[in-house]
């Protein structure tokens, strides 16, 4: 079991102040066909932000804003070695009814737009409408959880409570998760993280979902933080930070098993 945070030991407010400016950032996927799956989301009306190809592999990202740093994107990465398993991780990835909306005035003045109800994606994600309010196209992200592990829910809520999201709705079967310190720039609502319990079986992760991203200003306030916090952080801090891809990066994993990482990021 996930240890719990142990409030107790840090002062809220400097806790408070060192989240404060988090966002979420991306959702790593590994597929067997990045361009398969970078058709699917153009065709969903996505933007491609960048594609990268080596010897051994291709990255992409997109996601449904202007630039990558206006909105939460996909990070879609080659599957490599392994026999691909989708698990059942991720519920489904829903999407604002209200590209829906903007579909119908671009039809209305004679431009193409894109049509769409509940799909799959090439990998076998469901990708579903959902209601929301204006804010980010890419609405939500649903994963699953094990209903039979004691207290997950509240583990889960504090868990990303200390990385600075605010619980904004609850019930039986599923909590939501958001940033909402996007308010100050009158950009929407932000992506939404739900945790269902709807699921029938035994959680199995797969090797489709690697990681989120959430970016935080001071990398290593964030730790030092989080150490403080919590009960045993050598179970739920898997790397510490340390220099990657230009920046500092720490790993975390959350009480579900799903890994996180924290990309410092101003």
């Amino acid at each position: 079991m996930m240890p719990f945070f142990a409030a107790s030991h840090v002062n809220g407010a400097e806790q408070e102040d060192c989240m404060s400016q988090n966002k979420l950032l991306h959702c790593m996927l590994r597929v067997p066909n990045v361009n398969a799956t970078l058709d699917f989301w153009k065709e969903q009306g996505a933007n491609v932000y960048s594609y990268r190809k080596t010897s051994k592999a291709e990255t992409a990202f997109v996601g449904f804003g202007e630039a990558q740093q206006d909105s939460f994107s996909l990070e879609i990465t080659t599957k490599i070695n392994d026999d691909f398993v989708l698990g059942n991780a991720i519920s489904y990835f829903g999407i604002s009814m209200l590209r829906d909306m903007k579909n119908l005035v671009m039809a209305a003045a004679g431009e193409k737009s894109a049509g769409w109800s509940v799909a799959n994606d090439p990998n076998g994600i469901e990708i579903r409408p959902v209601a929301s309010a204006p804010g980010d196209v890419f609405a939500r992200i649903c994963f699953n959880v094990n209903g039979s592990q004691k207290d997950v829910f509240a583990q889960t809520t504090s868990f990303y409570e200390q990385l600075g999201m605010e619980l904004v709705a609850a019930d039986d079967q599923v909590i939501c998760l958001r940033y909402t310190n996007n308010k100050k720039n009158d950009s929407g609502v932000a992506t939404t993280l739900v945790f269902s319990k709807s699921l029938n079986e035994l959680l199995e992760m797969g090797n489709c979902y690697d990681h989120l991203a959430i970016s935080t200003p001071n990398v290593q306030a964030a730790a030092t933080a989080l150490r403080d916090a919590l009960d045993d952080p050598d179970d739920v801090i898997f790397m510490d930070p340390c220099p990657m891809f230009g920046t500092q990066i720490m790993g975390l994993t959350d009480p579900n098993g799903y890994k996180v990482f924290l990309v410092e990021q101003q």
